[in-house]
């Protein structure tokens, strides 16, 4: 009779996207404050370019971030809940040379 356990593969996946929301959005939303700072800070010369430039950063990185944590929760719903004692996913912090 084989036991299942909590998966702890699938947890700490779902541990680091937990950890990593706050540093995926941060860079997106840093941009768009420097952006919006900058309208009124730099005015003429290339500030249109530059700001435009930044703007599509923001946007990438935001995507970016999206995709990141979207990647975390895809892997997290791949794994079962529980798996059997002796499951690969039970010891996978061992199987890493």
């Amino acid at each position: 009779m084989s036991v299942d356990v909590n998966n702890p593969y699938r947890s700490a996946i779902v541990s680091e996207r937990e950890s990593s929301q706050a540093d995926a959005r941060t860079l997106a939303t840093g941009l768009d404050a420097v952006i919006f700072h900058m309208r009124s800070a730099w005015t003429g010369g290339t500030s249109d370019q530059v700001r435009a430039r930044l703007a599509t950063l923001a946007s990438s990185a935001a995507s970016a971030s999206e995709e990141a944590l979207q990647a975390f929760t895809d892997a997290a719903n791949k794994q079962p809940r529980l798996v059997a004692a002796n499951a690969w996913q039970v010891h996978w912090k061992n199987l890493v040379p």
